[in-house]
């Protein structure tokens, strides 16, 4: 039986830990070894590498600002600039005529000075403006003209004994109505014979030339109008014209109706709508034309 000591007993179990260890060791080293001589070389592919791209899109900031409101203290001056009144340029009517203030501020009350007038002139008017216990004044011109007047006529003209006109034809024209516009024209006419010679009033019914001049002198109203001279003839209508009426059977043929008449030398007579070939009713007309072909 041997006999150990205790530290001799350590020593062993050391001894016999490592001896193991190394076996343990040579172990590996060999299975390592081994492993290799087996091992097949495998081919790797490599698959291609594939990069995603990522865009990024920055959407733009919107910042809404609130509205700033400002409150605009108007003063009574300036109401009051705001107030219209305009220059007034019109014609004599027979009727006052004024200038009134438009835009007036709310509560303000006007009176006028030397408005509401009727006669032809030049007025300046005054406006008078209370506002909130202010006074303020504002002025325009107020001006009425006399009435235009112009006179249309043919300047020559032919007219025949007893014609219904029984003077030659003429027109007044005024730019502006009222009544007794007639009245307040004062319109001058002379009659003159072919010497020049002055001749009473409706003294030209005989046959003859004669000169008419007409014009419109000017008053508080109206205006004077440029004189017309009107050249006209007077002609004899009797010289025992007989035009009668007449009825004919239509065959084909044109129909006419003959005037017959006592003429001075040179005298004529011309025909209106004196022919016809269908069958109607016709108007003619005979005109008797003197050696000037009037």
């Amino acid at each position: 039986m041997a006999i150990y000591r205790k530290g001799e007993k350590n020593m062993r179990k050391i001894r016999n830990l490592v001896f193991m260890l190394g076996a343990l060791v040579l172990f590996l080293a060999a299975c390592t070894s081994g492993t290799k001589k087996s091992t097949t070389t495998a081919t790797t592919q490599t698959q291609p590498s594939t990069t995603t791209t990522t865009t990024t899109v920055v959407q733009p900031t919107t910042t809404t600002k609130a509205p700033t409101t400002t409150t605009k203290v108007v003063t009574d001056q300036e109401l009051i600039d705001a107030v219209v009144m305009e220059h007034k340029k019109t014609v004599y009517n027979g009727e006052a005529q004024s200038i009134e203030c438009t835009n007036l501020p709310e509560g303000a009350t006007v009176t006028y000075k030397n408005n509401d007038k009727k006669y032809p002139g030049t007025y300046k008017v005054t406006a008078t403006i209370l506002y909130n216990g202010n006074t303020y004044e504002k002025t325009a011109t107020l001006k009425i003209e006399k009435v235009t007047i112009s006179i249309e006529a043919e300047t020559e003209q032919v007219l025949y004994i007893n014609d219904e006109l029984g003077r030659p034809a003429y027109n007044i024209v005024a730019d502006s109505e009222f009544d007794g516009l007639e009245n307040a024209m004062k319109v001058s006419k002379v009659y003159k014979d072919s010497e020049g010679n002055v001749l009473p009033y409706e003294t030209y019914r005989t046959p003859g030339e004669y000169t008419l001049e007409i014009g419109v002198t000017g008053n508080l109203y109206c205006k004077s109008a440029d004189t017309v001279t009107i050249n006209f003839t007077v002609k004899d209508s009797d010289y025992n014209v007989e035009f009668n009426n007449a009825k004919f059977t239509k065959d084909g043929t044109e129909k006419s109706i003959t005037a017959t008449a006592e003429l001075p030398t040179g005298y004529s007579i011309e025909y209106e709508n004196n022919t016809a070939t269908d069958a109607g009713n016709y108007f003619a007309t005979a005109n008797v034309l003197d050696d000037k072909g009037n």
